[in-house]
């Protein structure tokens, strides 16, 4: 298993933790499956930030947001080690990804916990997930 042998800082594996209780694949074919958009999960790990629970730097920027069928621009503290760590989990596949459109076609992207990052998370000792 590829991920047995990798290294993941603190910050990967409480990332890829707070995804998996938001953003779920379906188990069956009759199961539900649940993805978390781009900017809630921004928010998520800015709240995370804040709290003390991540350990990344932000800064403001300018955002596209979609609200009431339209989009607008606002300025939200985004992490750029965050949406990196949220990359190197996309790059071996503990993550999944999914491009959408907004009701004006502006692309988002949705994402999730994988198998393999299911499979990943029961190694983590429980400890490190009630931090």
């Amino acid at each position: 298993q590829e991920f047995v042998d990798l290294r993941w800082s603190l910050n990967h594996v409480k990332l890829l933790y707070m995804i998996s209780k938001y953003a779920n694949p379906a188990k069956t074919v009759e199961d539900e499956e649940s993805w978390i958009r781009s900017v809630p999960l921004l928010v998520m790990i800015y709240e995370g930030i804040v709290t003390g629970v991540l350990d990344f730097d932000y800064a403001p920027q300018s955002v596209l947001v979609t609200q009431d069928g339209g989009s607008k621009r606002c300025f939200m503290n985004v992490t750029q080690e965050g949406k990196s760590a949220i990359d190197d989990l996309r790059e071996k596949k503990l993550l999944n990804g999914l491009k959408l459109s907004s009701e004006d076609f502006q692309p988002i992207t949705a994402y999730q916990i994988s198998a393999q990052g299911q499979e990943f998370l029961t190694q983590v000792p429980a400890k490190l997930k009630r931090d």
